[in-house]
């Protein structure tokens, strides 16, 4: 397989974003700025990588070419280097192939092997359901079993985010201005595993950044329901506030 390397920036806003913008590039790529947090992400470089994954890093190349790149639609004055608050990045493993990363299959490739064995390569974590129902139906067909259901179904913990809010502010008054808001639109209504912790240990109310809306009890959840390999697992996880990017690792003791 080919892995491509990554990179995105997040950039401070004067003025609320309400629209995605994606700008073509050659090769067939594109350029993206999408609102976020009340920011703006940019993004993204592809460049093949060779080597440990966890050495992957967003280098000052990366950064100068997405803001070069977004300024093709842009205004100068919104990818201004100076607006930059974070940046970070990854890999995406394609399908192996003769050509480049920028011209390898972007598309979910599903195999199966001579044993039966049923491989996937590519997609995205955004189509991961579709991925899921076509990798489930082509096993239970291999043992001449029923095709899963391909109705439409809601996540796990779905919610009106106002009502799961409302009964968290009721049940959880020591949470931090704005955080029952803000745990409703992250987790639904897992948002109450999320805090049931802090009911005897009251230090995971506090805020990971001095005024934002994320808490430690998001910490101890990550690490124990969310597949962290370790605290320092940001991509899953990552938050932007007062013109910083503090990882959830940020007194990890406490929530350990």
């Amino acid at each position: 397989a080919h892995a491509r390397g990554e990179a995105h920036l997040v950039l401070e806003s004067s003025e609320p974003w309400h629209a995605a913008v994606t700008s073509p590039l050659p090769e067939g790529r594109v350029s993206f700025a999408i609102p976020w947090q009340g920011m703006l992400l940019l993004g993204t470089t592809d460049e093949p990588f060779d080597g440990d994954p966890a050495a992957v890093r967003s280098t000052d190349a990366d950064q100068a070419q997405i803001l070069r790149e977004a300024a093709n639609s842009l205004a100068p004055d919104v990818v201004s280097p100076t607006l930059v608050r974070a940046a970070f990045a990854g890999l995406r493993v394609l399908p192996l192939g003769d050509t480049s990363t920028a011209g390898t299959r972007r598309e979910t490739v599903v195999s199966v092997g001579r044993a039966g064995m049923i491989s996937v390569a590519g997609g995205k974590l955004t189509t991961w359901r579709r991925i899921g129902i076509d990798v489930a139906a082509r096993a239970l067909t291999s043992i001449h079993q029923p095709r899963p259901d391909t109705r439409p179904a809601p996540l796990v913990g779905a919610a009106d985010p106002h009502t799961v809010a409302a009964a968290l502010e009721r049940l959880y008054p020591e949470l931090p201005p704005g955080s029952a808001a803000h745990l409703a639109g992250l987790y639904g209504a897992l948002a109450e595993d999320v805090l049931e912790p802090a009911r005897s240990t009251p230090e995971l109310y506090e805020p990971i950044v001095p005024g934002g809306p994320d808490i430690l009890a998001q910490v101890l959840y990550a690490k124990s329901s969310a597949l962290f390999r370790d605290l320092r697992d940001h991509r899953r996880s990552r938050i932007c506030k007062q013109g910083r990017l503090a990882w959830l690792a940020v007194r990890s003791s406490t929530a350990s």
